[in-house]
């Protein structure tokens, strides 16, 4: 059978495959960059009905329920990642389409995005996808988004080429992404989280972890945005 390329693959063809590939120790260090994000929020999950955007292999929805949230609602389109979510213990998982979602309005008062939302592709069905978190979010909920930045240094000056499945999208392009869609910005910083994890070391890995740790945020990899729904 030919291999499809990811350009070839609708969302969850290229998903199912995406997820067979984490191994455990990517896996490990997703839950440690989870808890961080957890630390950086410096809220009680308890108190909070949380919904995770894509939530693939249920790392971060796993990590809340260690934290004590009894709230939180993993949603993914991949069968496969929810199959794995399930296997480390990650409970209220939904199959769903993050621009078509099966909740009522106003129900969750965090939503996250943890590199999921350029997954859509087109600034139209990113738009669709923010709505959709908006309908299904109370009033001044709290956004938590990290997406990858189409002007990463390297890709901006150096021309490496991007990931073919990522939504082209650069900085300042989110940013009004975000305010079209109604949520206020309060707060962006980068990620510094390594791009590859550092079990596989290479020369390519050492030199973009390095970049991006010294870069500005609007050329950094990836960057986080805390907003609130207006």
């Amino acid at each position: 059978m030919e291999k499809l390329t990811p350009n070839q693959c609708s969302s969850k063809e290229y998903f199912d495959i995406h997820h067979k590939k984490k191994n455990i120790s990517w896996r490990q260090n997703t839950m440690q960059s989870c808890r961080g994000i957890l630390k950086t929020l410096n809220s009680d999950m308890r108190k909070h009905k949380i919904l995770d955007m894509g939530c693939g292999s249920g790392e971060f929805v796993k990590v809340c329920q260690e934290k004590g949230a009894d709230n939180v609602v993993g949603v993914d389109i991949s069968i496969t990642g929810l199959k794995m979510a399930k296997g480390i213990g990650a409970g209220k998982l939904i199959i769903a389409d993050q621009e078509n979602l099966p909740f009522k309005r106003n129900i969750f008062s965090h939503v996250l995005f943890l590199t999921s939302l350029e997954y859509s592709m087109h600034e139209n069905n990113i738009q669709k996808a923010l709505n959709e978190a908006r309908r299904v979010s109370e009033q001044r909920a709290f956004f938590y988004i990290e997406t990858r930045n189409a002007d990463f240094i390297l890709f901006k000056f150096f021309k490496i080429s991007r990931p073919a499945r990522y939504a082209n999208i650069s900085y300042y392009r989110w940013l009004e992404l975000f305010k079209s869609a109604g949520l206020a910005i309060d707060k962006t910083w980068k990620s510094y989280k390594p791009i590859f994890p550092l079990c596989k070391f290479s020369v390519k890995t050492f030199v973009l972890n390095i970049v991006n740790f010294l870069s500005p945020t609007r050329y950094c990899y990836s960057v986080f945005y805390l907003c609130h729904k207006k």
